[in-house]
């Protein structure tokens, strides 16, 4: 199972771009060095409210302030670019594992993404903020996936970039892969619980012998 953001999509990377963007106008001297200091250490602390609003079961309340979770709401973003050789990846994992994916993004989003990047087609299942009423870090989305995939916890891996995504697996019984091509670091990763932390996404059909 596959988380998307900084995971299969470059989320990071576009976030970086935009504030390089954002802080040329004030002639700094290395916006982009800058940019990138605050995506990273903004990881903490957003994912720490992700956690928060899930303790207090007002997750999705929270999406639903923003406008991002109404019904009806049919705005579909662009899509991020997706992560160097990922498809590759995902071709090779496919020959002898089943894929899941796990997002708490829209379901409109998800789909267009992976449908415009030509990868829906990989996964047996697609598991988003709609579709369980707790997100992750709560382990509702993992066992919800495992369950549509019919096996055990325990025979499961949640690849994802940040601490909810590692603490979510924790909970959920499967077992934690970590990558540092999105937010989070290898040190919170660890902490969070991984118990593997890969350089790049694209490793993983290396990790489990498929390349």
């Amino acid at each position: 199972m596959f988380d998307l953001d900084g995971t299969l999509m470059e989320t990071d990377d576009e976030m970086v771009r935009k504030l390089t963007v954002f802080f040329s106008w004030f002639r700094l001297r290395d916006p982009e060095r800058l940019s990138r200091r605050i995506v990273m250490k903004a990881e903490t602390p957003v994912n720490g409210l992700i956690s928060f609003f899930d303790r207090l079961g007002m997750d999705h309340a929270v999406l639903a302030l923003f406008g991002t979770n109404k019904p009806g709401k049919r705005r579909v973003r662009s899509s991020h670019p997706m992560m160097e050789g990922v498809g590759e990846m995902l071709g090779l994992l496919k020959e002898k594992f089943r894929l899941g994916l796990v997002t708490t993004n829209s379901t409109a989003d998800t789909v267009h993404f992976l449908e415009e990047k030509g990868i829906r087609f990989f996964f047996d299942v697609v598991v988003t903020r709609t579709s369980v009423k707790r997100l992750k870090p709560h382990p509702e989305p993992l066992l919800y996936a495992v369950a549509q995939l019919g096996v055990l916890p325990g025979r499961c891996i949640m690849v994802g970039d940040t601490t909810p995504d590692m603490k979510a697996a924790v909970a959920a019984g499967v077992i934690p892969v970590g990558v540092l091509c999105g937010f989070g670091t290898r040190e919170e990763l660890l902490k969070a619980g991984a118990l593997e932390v890969l350089e790049h996404t694209r490793f993983v059909a290396q990790l489990l012998g498929a390349s």
